[in-house]
């Protein structure tokens, strides 16, 4: 899986989230000239597209998978583990869907909507990174920081 201690994995998954609004506010930066900046919005976006997948990428395959197998540990029922899980998911979808849709130089430049769907698409990822780094992200370290206090002095 992954070796990293809890508080590098966390360290990490912030340090992607704050690359990924960034790389949203280069494209906000551009928007009100995405005619003239159409190819350099697209570029970003690609560019955010790839950081995307490498962070969600960590966070399915290795951070939630060691969230559920320390509440497993703990005997603590998953089952809005799981939801919550899914919520997230649902909003990297929506995400990508994005991205698929405005994916060339005259999809950005010729759809009114551009701007009013990558503004609820930068509100909807703000709204899941807060509820992440202000909820999940500290369960988990907590949980994390407990159990091995458990290991060294039962």
């Amino acid at each position: 899986m992954d070796n990293q201690t809890p508080q590098d994995l966390i360290k990490n998954l912030i340090a992607q989230h704050r690359q990924l609004q960034q790389d949203l506010i280069l494209v906000m930066n551009d928007i009100d000239d995405k005619k003239n900046c159409s190819e350099r919005i697209v570029a970003n976006l690609q560019k955010f597209r790839q950081q995307l997948i490498d962070h969600l990428k960590l966070e399915d395959d290795v951070f939630y998978m060691k969230y559920i197998e320390i509440k497993k540990m703990r005997g603590e029922d998953l089952s809005s583990t799981y939801s919550f899980i899914q919520e997230i998911k649902q909003i990297g979808v929506a995400v990508m869907q994005f991205l698929e849709k405005y994916s060339n130089k005259d999809s950005v430049e010729n759809e009114d909507n551009f701007k009013s769907e990558l503004s609820a698409i930068v509100s909807t990822l703000n709204a899941r990174i807060e509820t992440e780094e202000e909820g999940v992200y500290g369960i988990y370290l907590v949980m994390a920081n407990q159990d091995v206090n458990n290991t060294l002095h039962p």
